[in-house]
């Protein structure tokens, strides 16, 4: 049966072991890159003059179907585990949308890019530990806690010292500020680099070669708890903080988000 661009990568990316699925990362990521190299590198163009091509892979799902693959808040048979692995899945993306221009935005905002990359900040600095349960039984144990229990603190929303209550919007799902131990592992021995390289990229995006710092603003907006996200990590995203505060639509964004907040209180 013929398979999709996306659906191909998607068999490569999780495959079982660690080392096959970072060998088919790397591949893909050399194959992507000659149309950035130079023919002396044995890539695609002839000078710096040449025009760079646009990605295989900005056609299609792909570009969603990798931001899932970075999606720390999802089910854990759905996302990868491995510092290392999603570091590569960083620069592949870049690359990808290096060259995709406002289609590659539209990609990006069909994925939910800034809420996956608000939950890669945010890594296990605050919310509850999640157990690593099948779909369905963390399903059943969602609707338990729902029929006994009632009230906020459920939500896992406060940090150890309780100096941020109450401050996310949360539309459907508690897994969002559940977080995996086992994603973390690898902290011990490279640090918070998932946090570091996901604000690094959004800082990139702003430059004039990629989309520029107002159409970013307007993708940082998407996801309500971008501001609660940079203000919250250590250290804070001082950089984007500032783009966001100053752009013309920031009032109009605080408040469309104080009042969400406002409204899964009171329901």
């Amino acid at each position: 049966q013929p398979q999709t661009i996306a659906e191909w990568v998607g068999s490569l990316l999780t495959l079982r072991l660690d080392f096959d699925r970072g060998e088919m990362l790397d591949i893909l990521i050399k194959y992507d890159e000659n149309r950035l190299l130079f023919l002396s590198d044995g890539g695609d163009r002839e000078n710096e003059d040449a025009p760079i091509s646009v990605s295989l892979f900005s056609f299609g799902r792909t570009v969603v179907y990798l931001l899932s693959r970075l999606d720390v808040s999802s089910h854990h048979s759905q996302h990868e585990h491995r510092t290392p692995l999603r570091t590569h899945l960083w620069k592949f993306l870049l690359n990808v949308l290096s060259s995709a221009g406002e289609r590659g935005r539209r990609l990006f905002r069909s994925g939910e890019g800034m809420s996956v990359i608000c939950n890669v900040i945010r890594g296990s600095a605050w919310g509850m530990d999640r157990e690593e349960v099948s779909p369905d039984e963390e399903e059943d144990r969602e609707e338990e806690e729902e029929l006994y229990h009632s009230g906020p603190d459920l939500l896992g929303l406060r940090d150890p010292y309780h100096s941020w209550p109450y401050v996310d919007y949360i539309k459907n799902s508690r897994s969002e500020y559940r977080y995996y131990t086992m994603d973390f592992l690898d902290d011990k021995f490279y640090g918070s680099k998932d946090r570091m390289l996901a604000a690094a990229f959004l800082e990139y995006m702003s430059s004039d070669a990629m989309w520029g710092e107002q159409p970013l603003v307007e993708e940082m907006m998407q996801y309500p708890n971008t501001l609660q996200v940079l203000c919250r990590v250590r250290p804070p995203g001082c950089c984007l903080m500032k783009m966001l505060l100053s752009a013309e639509g920031f009032p109009e964004y605080l408040k469309m988000t104080a009042r969400g907040v406002a409204e899964v209180y009171v329901r």
